[in-house]
């Protein structure tokens, strides 16, 4: 009886995180950049046009962290660099991207292109 109780508590602890997770859909793609880059590499901008209502949002890309810290409330997509979102440069290539606020987890992927922005929206 014990071990149905505990499985039956893992199960529905597992639906609770399964239903805050939600996942990244890469934005128009890539847009001009503007701000330098170095040889190789290029900028990955992750942003929410939602007020998640949990705080702040962690994003983590090749081993860095940024924060968004506000969400945008315009009809088209954020330039690069704008402040408030996750703002990364990094070397050309494709890389996890993870973000997490208090209630919500996200995850996906970006590929970054040399001397280009790519961004990435938090749905």
């Amino acid at each position: 009886m014990k071990t149905k109780i505990l499985i039956l508590i893992l199960c529905l602890a597992s639906a609770i995180i399964a239903c805050n997770k939600v996942s990244i859909i890469e934005g128009v793609g890539e847009s001009g950049n503007t701000t330098a880059t170095p040889a190789n590499s290029g900028n990955l901008m992750v942003w929410t046009a939602t007020n998640w209502g949990a705080g702040i949002i962690t994003v983590t890309v090749n081993g860095k962290t940024a924060n968004i810290t506000s969400y945008f409330t315009g009809t088209t997509i954020p330039d690069c660099g704008a402040v408030g979102f996750a703002n990364f440069t990094i070397p050309v290539g494709t890389y996890a991207v993870t973000a997490k606020d208090a209630t919500h987890s996200w995850s996906g992927t970006g590929t970054v292109t040399s001397g280009k922005c790519t961004t990435l929206k938090l749905q």
